[in-house]
């Protein structure tokens, strides 16, 4: 595997948008920096609740700073969360040690559109109104982080190229090469779903701990074998 080097912030969002100009239309322009476990303090627009190994405020407003705490420093222990998110929120949603992070306007309105493996990159009527999303997070039998999610969503970019992308806290798969965040459908079978679509492939950095990708659609999500593009070293 080829590593690269972390490029400035503002360098990555300019690569990304060339990308995205010269390919595929709907590829990530825009995935939130991981962050520091140590510091899980996330800006939340709407109503959060949390259950499980752990605890996290409940409050609601127009933004509401939340601090997620939980039992386990490796971020495998259970823990569920409950968000209600609306047509123009920004939610940066803690599951455990895991995030999601959904910009405003990039949710299709499941009552007006499709569901399937041919509708993920179909255009979509975005929400008009707050959708309660819930999210639970297990491991799975090889011990790596899983996060399952509900009810079914799928995703577009919105006006400004932002996607949804989910964050997976592992120290070991962020440093390692091989580990790819697969897709889990309903009947059980997880695949890496970025072999025949490159823009939900994974993307790690060492630093945090943190492996991640973009999310077009919600099932469930796990740590396994695959390939992962590694960005903990420099040009």
């Amino acid at each position: 595997m080829t590593r690269t080097r972390l490029l400035p912030p503002i360098a990555v969002a300019l690569l990304s948008a060339v990308i995205a100009a010269c390919g595929d239309a709907d590829a990530p322009t825009a995935i939130s920096a991981p962050r520091s476990s140590a510091a899980r303090r996330s800006t939340i627009i709407g109503t959060v609740t949390s259950s499980g190994n752990g605890s996290i405020g409940t409050q609601t407003g127009t933004s509401t700073t939340v601090t997620v705490t939980t039992g386990s420093s490796s971020g495998s222990g259970p823990s569920s969360a409950t968000v209600s998110v609306g047509p123009t929120s920004r939610v940066i949603m803690w599951i455990g040690e895991h995030k999601l992070v959904l910009p405003p306007g990039t949710i299709c309105d499941p009552l007006r559109s499709g569901y399937g493996p041919s509708e993920w990159d179909a255009p979509c009527a975005r929400i008009t109104r707050p959708v309660t999303i819930t999210a639970r997070a297990s491991v799975n039998q090889a011990g790596r982080a899983r996060v399952d999610f509900s009810p079914a969503l799928r995703f577009r970019p919105n006006t400004m190229g932002e996607v949804v992308s989910l964050f997976l806290l592992d120290r070991e798969a962020a440093s390692s090469d091989g580990f790819t965040i697969l897709y889990c459908a309903d009947s059980g079978a997880c695949v890496d779903d970025a072999a025949t679509d490159p823009s939900v492939g994974t993307l790690v950095e060492p630093s945090t701990g943190f492996i991640f990708r973009r999310l077009k659609h919600f099932s469930g999500y796990t740590i396994g074998v695959g390939r992962s593009h590694d960005l903990s070293e420099e040009y």
